[in-house]
């Protein structure tokens, strides 16, 4: 997708330059470091997949994020606030 600001394409996401990009290519590979469950690349894959579906050599793939908070460092607000009380 050279040349196509992919921030400026997310909110309404426009279809029709991934779906261009897979016909050249007959892939689809979608990131992100949310977690699987509720993500928005769900939703991207199955519109892009029912879209592109003839093009599409392979499902969609995607990388996803470990399914868990990311570690904070040190202590957080609520629990120094835990220790205080």
């Amino acid at each position: 997708m050279s040349g196509v600001n992919v921030w400026a394409t997310l909110v309404p996401f426009h279809y029709a330059p991934v779906v261009e990009s897979v016909k050249k290519t007959g892939k689809l590979l979608l990131a992100s470091d949310a977690v699987e469950r509720g993500s928005i690349l769900q939703t991207f894959a199955h519109k892009i997949g029912t879209l592109a579906f003839e093009y599409l050599d392979a499902p969609p793939v995607g990388g996803r994020g470990t399914g868990s908070p990311r570690p904070t460092r040190g202590r957080t607000a609520s629990s120094r606030s835990i220790e205080a009380g």
